[in-house]
């Protein structure tokens, strides 16, 4: 009855699912940026500039990666937020019609 009640976590419930050692959204970015730029080329000068853009790109992924393992969610929370909030009603509710009835003689 003294003992605390303890809960397993298991590391793959908490662990960020990564892509050669990126994110899996900014590796997909790289990887499909890198692909159109060599279809669109289809040459030798394309795949090199693909191929470069390739492991630039992965490679400052794995190295924000190890900052953070999820950088990308926390920047875009980031720049969703306002600079200034204003001071205001914190629901905005239409305002009522208001009647205006003239008595006649």
């Amino acid at each position: 009855m003294d003992k605390l009640h303890s809960t397993t976590l298991h590391q793959s419930l908490t662990k960020e699912v990564l892509y050669a050692g990126a994110e899996r959204e900014i590796f997909i970015f790289v990887c499909f940026a890198s692909l159109m730029i060599w279809f669109a080329g289809k040459d030798l000068l394309a795949g090199i500039l693909a191929f470069s853009l390739w492991t630039v790109g992965i490679t400052i992924a794995r190295i924000l990666v190890k900052k953070d393992t999820c950088w990308t969610k926390v920047y875009l929370r980031h720049i969703k937020y306002q600079k200034f909030y204003p001071a205001g009603e914190k629901i905005k509710v239409p305002e009522a019609e208001v009647k205006i009835f003239q008595v006649t003689k």
